[in-house]
């Protein structure tokens, strides 16, 4: 059967010849490009550094998990997978307090495959060790376009199952699992783009990512008053509370215009003994996870408003310095 005329050919191209360098070249392009890593890993990232420092030895890159805000490492070469820089990875993770690794190269050898496959197999939910394999494709001689393809990940469902079957996780957690592995398809459905999170928490809350550090967007279950009720928000961190408090003002200047974009009722919380502050937007009825009826409601009710809500909020945080 003749090619389609309109059928391109999908060549592979040296990864060399794109960055010739793996410290001037690759890390940077990495570092530049953190939503590549996010798509491949399912998660929402947050670039913190290169070339960070782990005692004597320095990590290519250092990002955030922007919704449990652990730390994220990653090692790169080009190549094939050596002793030196799986031994890397494994000192950085530890290092830094890591609940994510991933190793990026050209080909992994199959013996550092079956490591970190070990690795995974032995470590339980401390710390997910990713092998990621790096390839470029051109068509009919387009510029090069980039593949992260996961090689090695950890076995999330064998992971919950066991975690279930050892009684590590309460009814609650439990329910909060199950609300968001049918909550997360909806909301990247609704607003492509926003989120790569694909693997859901045990925790009350999810965050999503507000393209500037020190915000992050959030959906979750609180109390308020005393009552059970349920929210999205935008949540204004720091480690620096002072600073976190003084961004939060900042926003407060630009609320009339906020709330005439907004067609729900806010509120302001500056949280005087928290961290951070938010601003939220409280579902009008009382709401908690164990009430498995009403979850619909609850995702509807939030995929309808969420994006109005940051489209009103998102430009007067692109405004802050």
């Amino acid at each position: 059967m003749a090619l389609d005329k309109n059928i391109g050919k999908l060549k592979p191209v040296p990864v060399r010849e794109v960055w010739p360098d793996e410290a001037r070249d690759l890390t940077p392009w990495l570092a530049d490009n953190p939503e590549a890593l996010a798509r491949a890993l399912g998660m929402d990232l947050e670039f913190v550094g290169s070339e960070v420092a782990v005692g004597s030895f320095k990590a290519d890159l250092l990002l955030r998990d922007a919704n449990t805000g652990k730390s994220v490492v990653v090692e790169n070469m080009i190549g094939q997978t050596d002793h030196d820089h799986l031994g890397k990875i494994i000192t950085y993770a530890a290092g830094l307090d890591a609940s994510h690794a991933a190793l990026i190269v050209e080909t992994f050898r199959s013996e550092h495959l079956s490591a970190l496959h070990w690795l995974n197999a032995n470590s339980r939910d401390t710390v997910n060790f990713f092998g990621i394999e790096l390839r470029v494709w051109s068509i009919d001689g387009s510029r090069p376009a980039p593949q992260l393809d996961v090689v090695i990940e950890p076995d999330e469902w064998v992971r919950r199952v066991n975690v279930a079957k050892s009684g590590e996780l309460t009814d609650k957690q439990l329910a909060y699992r199950d609300f968001w592995t049918e909550f997360l398809p909806a909301f990247r459905q609704q607003y492509p783009g926003w989120s790569s999170a694909k693997t859901p928490s045990k925790d009350n809350w999810r965050n999503f990512p507000a393209q500037k550090v020190g915000f992050h967007y959030s959906v979750n279950f609180c109390r308020q008053d005393g009552q059970a009720r349920f929210r999205f928000e935008l949540y204004v961190d720091g480690k620096d509370h002072g600073k976190a408090l003084e961004r939060f003002n900042r926003l407060e200047e630009s609320r009339p215009d906020i709330e005439r974009a907004f067609n729900l009722p806010l509120v302001w919380e500056p949280l005087d003994q928290s961290r951070g502050s938010r601003l939220a937007c409280y579902y009008p009825e009382e709401a908690d996870v164990n009430t498995r009826e009403q979850w619909e409601v609850l995702r509807k009710w939030t995929l309808e408003h969420i994006g109005p809500f940051k489209d009103a909020v998102q430009p007067h945080i692109n405004r802050l310095d």
